[in-house]
């Protein structure tokens, strides 16, 4: 439906696999450089308190943009329908990517699996 073929596999939380989470500070990148919270952007040095005012701007800014990541101009909007109310909660989601097209994805609680019983790793 969405045309994905294959999934890369996320860390593995055994340390011994080859695609092992890090929890090791000493094998990642070290931050080698951070900027003058004093130097504006522009290289201008701040001087007074509006100064600073200014500067925080920029560091928040920089913060967001580097940090938290930006949010796509157009998120498309996702809408929840309940079909149906059991034992298992199932539903589906419907996602709105343009005015005249919509992808239904059924979806159901994890509550479905306690019914299967003890689930193999």
């Amino acid at each position: 439906m969405l045309g994905i073929s294959d999934l890369r596999p996320g860390p593995s939380g055994d340390p011994k696999a080859p695609n092992a989470a890090n929890s090791d500070e000493s094998k990642a990148t070290p931050c080698t450089y951070l900027s003058d919270p004093l130097i504006f952007n522009n290289g201008k040095t701040i001087k007074n308190a509006n100064d600073w005012e200014l500067r925080k701007k920029e560091l928040f800014e920089l913060f967001d943009s580097e940090m938290y990541g930006r949010l796509p101009a157009n998120i498309p909007v996702v809408t929840w329908k309940v079909v149906s109310e059991t034992d298992a909660i199932e539903g589906q989601q419907t996602v709105h990517i343009h005015p005249i097209s919509s992808i239904q994805i059924p979806e159901s609680s994890n509550e479905n699996l306690k019914q299967l019983g003890e689930l193999p790793d």
